[in-house]
């Protein structure tokens, strides 16, 4: 048999009631006398039974970590990155339930009986769905990448950064700009892809839009398309994977990349630094916007109370070789 609050209790000499609220970091207990009883828990080797805990406090420890799609359209770098920050927000009792709005068959699933509460990462309005089971059901709700009103957002406006990225371009006597979008549908292609748009139409060019979808492979077709019916100077690539594809067929084809074309992306991935030139790109600071949404969804979930709170975030451009300075 496993080690009780009452072993702990009578190893020290106090109440099992008092161990309780220790280990459950109550108010009512002295930090001193906090700090010994975690200590004696830990030596005795203490493991808390979380299904009986659960049942008494009316919680499941469950947090519902979801995204628009886990297919095309997202890289497993990207899902990794953000269930890495949200394990950080979250204490370790907490239990990252990793799921696709896509996969949702009914919203039973979505209540206080799985979740404590939902992180929705957002590309696309068809998750509004889980945005309406949430508030219906008063279940405390982030959502990540997107401004939804009356619920709490953490968000980039990536419609302005594009077009000041179209801007600099200009100013760097780039003329003939192309731009390969992300997947059809998702808000953020539509943002990403707007932008785009006004900078050029701002600044009296011709328009350039060739399909993408976010993968590696569809920067590669894409810039295997332009390469073919058009002449540009520079491509701007709604993402970091699809500039990584884009790079290949450019660089399979002879062209110099920086010096006859200059390719920007989207993510400021590790990998930008690394690879030759190096990859100028837009940063979203997506780990304090990741971050700053679970800790506020373990604030409301501890408060039992649902608290708007809306937060936008500055993008910004990272310039590299692989466009002229």
């Amino acid at each position: 048999m496993g080690i009780t609050i009452k072993d702990i209790a009578k190893r020290i000499g106090v109440s099992h009631t008092t161990v309780s609220r220790a280990l459950n970091d109550s108010p009512l207990i002295s930090v001193p006398r906090k700090i010994e009883i975690q200590k004696v828990a830990s030596e005795l080797g203490y493991q808390p039974n979380l299904k009986a805990r659960s049942l008494v406090l009316n919680k499941t420890y469950n947090i519902g970590l979801y995204f628009s799609t886990l297919d095309i359209g997202v890289t497993s770098n990207f899902i990794f990155e953000i269930l890495t920050i949200v394990e950080k927000a979250m204490p370790k009792l907490y239990n990252i339930v990793v799921r696709s709005v896509e996969d949702i068959e009914n919203d039973k699933i979505i209540d206080h009986k799985n979740y404590d509460g939902i992180i929705l990462v957002s590309q696309s309005e068809s998750d509004n769905y889980i945005i309406d089971i949430c508030s219906q059901k008063n279940l405390p709700l982030v959502v990540i990448n997107r401004k939804i009103e009356e619920v709490s957002s953490y968000y980039c406006d990536e419609e302005k950064i594009f077009v000041a990225m179209v801007n600099y371009l200009v100013t760097k006597n780039y003329k003939n700009i192309a731009f390969i979008g992300g997947k059809k549908g998702t808000t953020t292609a539509f943002s990403r892809l707007k932008g785009y748009k006004n900078g050029i139409q701002n600044n009296h060019l011709k328009v350039r839009i060739y399909e993408g979808n976010y993968s590696v492979e569809s920067g590669y077709d894409a810039t295997d398309k332009i390469l073919k019916l058009d002449q540009v100077d520079a491509i701007i690539c709604a993402n970091d994977a699809m500039a990584l594809g884009c790079y290949k067929k450019l660089q399979e084809k002879g062209v110099n990349i920086g010096k006859d074309v200059g390719v920007v992306g989207f993510d400021n991935t590790p990998m930008d630094s690394f690879l030759f030139p190096s990859l100028s790109s837009i940063e979203r600071p997506l780990k304090e916007m990741v971050f700053d949404g679970s800790s506020h969804l373990l604030t409301m979930i501890e408060k039992h109370r649902i608290e708007i709170k809306q937060k936008e975030y500055e993008l910004k451009i990272v310039l590299r070789d692989s466009i002229r300075s």
